[in-house]
């Protein structure tokens, strides 16, 4: 075991210097942030889930009603801002520190994503300061409602990391409980921000299509088979 945690350690050495970088930098950088109050349009869904919820008690006829007044699209934007102000009330400073945490994580869990795709731990270590110090990875940081992208990120690129694992060791033997999973970070990521995750769907679809048509093998097509099975079943 401390054999295997030493070979993990020097393979991934970047990833260990880049929490303390990404934290730390994340900390001074949205600092200004934290001085920004909430805008209009997260008062308003903050509001509506309050009235909603004291005009429907109940959490069946809760959850009905706001469906049809919200639809799926801004749904989860709605039940986000709700559960912020139910465990933080009018704290907006608290609010921020949550998006920031989010924000943070992130940025690091794009780090097996991008080394699985490229083998590289460079690779990895320069795509994830690339995302953590980006312009348009702070554009969620406009407003409350836009901040679930970053817990939607988290998830997914949890989910794309297993996946295309997955698809590495394809001649592998078929683990559903490996597939369960992956669809759960994916479910997790559909539900903080349905808008920006839903395309990635079609996109496994293709991806399976084209690995299907290009492995010869009956078994790895058995493979491919049971995962879309699993994932979009």
């Amino acid at each position: 075991m401390k054999k295997f945690i030493a070979v993990v350690l020097k393979k991934h050495f970047l990833f260990i210097i880049l929490i303390p970088v990404v934290v730390v930098s994340q900390y001074y950088i949205l600092a200004p942030h934290l001085k920004f109050g909430l805008i209009d349009l997260d008062d308003g869904y903050t509001y509506g889930f309050i009235l909603s919820k004291e005009k429907h008690p109940n959490v069946i006829d809760f959850l009905i009603t706001s469906y049809k007044e919200w639809q799926a699209v801004y749904l989860h934007q709605f039940y986000y801002v709700g559960l912020l102000n139910h465990f933080f009330g009018d704290n907006f400073l608290a609010f921020h520190y949550v998006t920031h945490f989010f924000k943070i994580i992130a940025s690091l869990s794009m780090y097996p994503l991008f080394f699985i795709l490229s083998g590289s731990s460079l690779v990895a270590f320069i795509s994830v300061l690339f995302y953590a110090f980006s312009y348009n990875a702070a554009g969620a940081l406009e407003s409350v409602i836009q901040s679930s992208d970053y817990p939607a990120i988290f998830m997914l690129s949890i989910f794309l990391s297993i996946y295309f694992y997955l698809i590495r060791r394809v001649r592998k033997v078929f683990k559903p409980s490996v597939v369960l999973i992956a669809l759960l970070f994916l479910l997790s990521a559909l539900i903080f921000s349905t808008e920006r995750t839903y395309p990635i769907i079609p996109l496994i679809v293709i991806v399976e299509f084209i690995l299907f048509f290009l492995n010869r093998s009956k078994t790895n097509r058995i493979q491919i088979l049971k995962r879309v099975g699993v994932l979009l079943g």
